[in-house]
């Protein structure tokens, strides 16, 4: 009996049963899973065209896989690195688009994946830790929200990013808001008043609309609602300037409360 045909001119198999599929692929060589990983997603964007970033996740996943069977062959070269670095970036707009939508779970377990195969200081991955850090802090994860924020708030310092650091360090004044009393909305309103004025020079309204967020948290904690009311207010016109809808819902609310 045939356990399989070949398909995209003998280019991938399609088994006739699962477990003679997994049973075959057990048996295949590391470097070979990975040359038909990458080869399935070549086919994929082909076959997707426009709709290729729609299934950004299916072919990230591949994309890892052939990175990770590499990595474990030895130390990667140019090649196995790229892969890497296509599989992050497909795994981090899927992160991103999940982190919009509100879904925090999702958007915690695909950022993480991208976070861990961009190199350490590459700009893009760091610009990915600030949301990461909110998405783990929302799923009640504050203690590796803290370490992912810290992580951020170090490299920015290496890299003199002085926005990345002021957004890092706003996302862990929220998370250090859950958790501590005491001297919090002082020093939350010092950080948030020097962030503003850090993003105001460079034009960063989703920066703006997360200090004015903290503002408000701290006005409304010292039941001083006048205050917090236009803080919040501030931070709806800041997030509906930059298109985040997320920012905005979450404001419109604290605004009601």
């Amino acid at each position: 009996t045939e356990i399989y045909t070949l398909s995209l001119h003998d280019a991938l198999p399609i088994f006739e049963h699962i477990l003679v599929r997994d049973a075959v692929y057990r048996r295949l060589l590391k470097r070979t899973r990975a040359q038909m990983h990458e080869r399935f997603v070549d086919w994929a964007d082909r076959v997707n065209g426009e709709r290729a970033p729609e299934y950004a996740e299916i072919t990230a996943y591949h994309l890892e896989q052939a990175h990770t069977y590499l990595a474990d062959l030895g130390p990667l070269d140019d090649h196995g690195r790229e892969l890497g670095r296509r599989a992050g970036e497909r795994l981090a707009g899927a992160g991103q688009r999940a982190f919009a939508r509100g879904d925090m779970h999702a958007a915690a377990g695909l950022l993480r994946r991208a976070v861990g195969l961009m190199p350490e200081l590459d700009p893009d991955r760091l610009g990915l830790l600030p949301d990461l850090g909110e998405a783990l802090m929302d799923m009640g994860e504050f203690a590796e929200a803290d370490r992912v924020l810290a992580g951020a708030i170090a490299a920015a310092q290496a890299t003199g990013d002085h926005r990345l650091a002021a957004e890092a360090q706003l996302g862990r004044l929220l998370v250090q808001l859950y958790g501590e009393e005491g001297e919090w909305g002082a020093r939350a309103l010092h950080e948030a008043e020097r962030a503003v004025r850090i993003f105001r020079v460079v034009g960063d309204q989703i920066g703006l609309a997360k200090a004015w967020r903290i503002i408000g948290s701290v006005h409304a904690t010292a039941l001083a609602y006048g205050p917090a009311t236009a803080a919040v207010e501030r931070a709806i016109a800041c997030a509906r300037l930059a298109g985040d809808t997320r920012q905005e819902r979450r404001n419109m609310g604290a605004l009601t409360m």
